[in-house]
């Protein structure tokens, strides 16, 4: 279960953080990076990268990507910078 695209990690957090305290199951984070078409709206791979690392350390997100404006870049530095992160578990247990 999870928040995918329409809004930079930044603006997804509150989302996140409502969806993994109520949620049995792994959570997933796929914010949108920018898009082209969408002057105005466009995050850098360090700036995503730094606020998926910091959503796997606080344990809301066990699943980390992007969506929309995501690049090849994007994902090297969210993977770089969340290595050695424990994927955590659910927090409540499965019923």
């Amino acid at each position: 279960m999870g928040v995918n695209c329409a809004l930079g990690a930044a603006e997804m957090r509150p989302y996140l953080e409502s969806l993994a305290r109520i949620a049995p199951v792994y959570t997933t984070c796929h914010p949108n990076a920018g898009c082209e078409r969408v002057r105005g709206y466009d995050e850098r791979p360090e700036t995503t990268a730094k606020y998926l690392r910091e959503f796997a350390e606080s344990g809301l997100g066990n699943i980390l990507g992007g969506c929309c404006g995501t690049t090849d870049e994007h994902i090297r530095q969210i993977a770089r910078s969340s290595r050695g992160c424990p994927a955590g578990c659910p927090s409540r247990p499965v019923s």
